[in-house]
């Protein structure tokens, strides 16, 4: 049988076990997202199908929920962002370098129900794709967050364009007192509820967050329900898990140029970036971005022509040439 096709059938094995125990999510209630909105949103997909949602955290990672990848090949998967509107040719397929589910993650209770996947090549720049930024504490009880998906909605459809709603965080204690949700972790999982507001199928994964466009925060990660609007989301803290997911979204922007001297902006924008600088007699190299800081870059430089500089910044930013100095700033 086709690999392709095998893994796309683990998948719906996957899913069909995931929604007897609990509900897979998509948005149920809310509105329609204008384009722009929430730029960070991706999809999953094997062979062109959407699977799970997601979140841009840096160029070149995304996180997303455990139990949409792991009985998927990196080969067979790709990511999927750049519009609201996925009936049309406007968002971009990027393949996938690499999928890391945290190792404590467990299948049957959907605990650390959280995993990291590592591009190969950044989203371009014309799509408007940006980066979301990551919350280092828990979200406050009562807060009013937002979940946003292209999955199934209470009239029994899957919308091809992106959907948003709103919920309150509740209590751990709250989340438990319903039946189905007695082990809900008071550290590492976050509750919401609103009733007939909720993501649904084929919403896993995705974002919960607050705020919009690039001054949006996320605090968790789509992970299950019961039902779709009827009882509390569930979705693996992004704070508890801050350390883990930073362990993994780090990469290496290496620049080659022949005799080189000293060049102090593409330092300084290394380590700007919380990058480790080095210097050899052929290459520039800037190790281990922190992808949290790599969507603050805001360097300019003089005069537009160096190459070098221009280059760095396109593996992590946007360059552009102002005023004659150039300048990079985030994704």
């Amino acid at each position: 049988m086709n690999k392709s096709i095998i893994n796309v059938v683990a998948l719906l094995v996957l899913l069909c076990v995931v929604q007897t125990v609990v509900s897979d999510d998509k948005i149920f209630g809310g509105e329609y997202a204008d384009e722009g909105q929430f730029p960070f949103m991706v999809e999953l997909a094997i062979d062109g199908a959407f699977i799970c949602g997601g979140s841009l955290i840096g160029p070149y990672h995304v996180v997303t929920a455990a139990h949409c990848t792991g009985l998927v090949t990196t080969e067979a998967l790709q990511i999927w962002a750049g519009s609201v509107d996925h009936s049309l040719d406007q968002g971009v397929f990027i393949n996938v370098a690499a999928v890391y589910n945290h190792p404590d993650y467990n299948s049957d209770t959907l605990k650390n129900d959280i995993a990291v996947i590592k591009l190969k090549t950044p989203f371009p720049k014309a799509t408007g794709v940006r980066t979301i930024s990551l919350a280092s504490i828990l979200v406050n009880t009562g807060v009013e967050v937002t979940f946003a998906g292209w999955g199934k909605t209470k009239y029994d459809n899957y919308p091809y364009l992106l959907r948003y709603a709103s919920a309150p965080v509740i209590t751990t204690t709250k989340c438990r007192s319903y039946n189905d949700y007695g082990d809900v972790s008071g550290t590492s999982q976050i509750c919401a509820f609103e009733s007939g507001q909720d993501p649904c199928e084929q919403d896993s994964g995705g974002p919960m967050f607050t705020g919009t466009g690039a001054a949006a925060t996320q605090h968790g990660v789509v992970s299950y329900g019961v039902g779709c609007g009827i009882k509390p989301e569930v979705y693996a803290s992004i704070s508890y898990y801050r350390s883990w997911i930073l362990s993994k979204a780090v990469h290496t922007v290496s620049t080659t140029c022949n005799g080189c001297t000293t060049n102090t902006a593409w330092k300084n924008m290394c380590e700007s970036m919380g990058g480790t600088h080095r210097k050899t007699s052929v290459s520039y190299q800037c190790q281990n971005l922190n992808p949290f800081k790599t969507r603050k870059i805001n360097t300019s430089w003089i005069g537009c022509s160096d190459a070098l500089l221009k280059n760095f910044c396109e593996k992590v930013g946007r360059y552009s040439c102002v005023g004659g100095n150039g300048k990079c700033t985030p994704l």
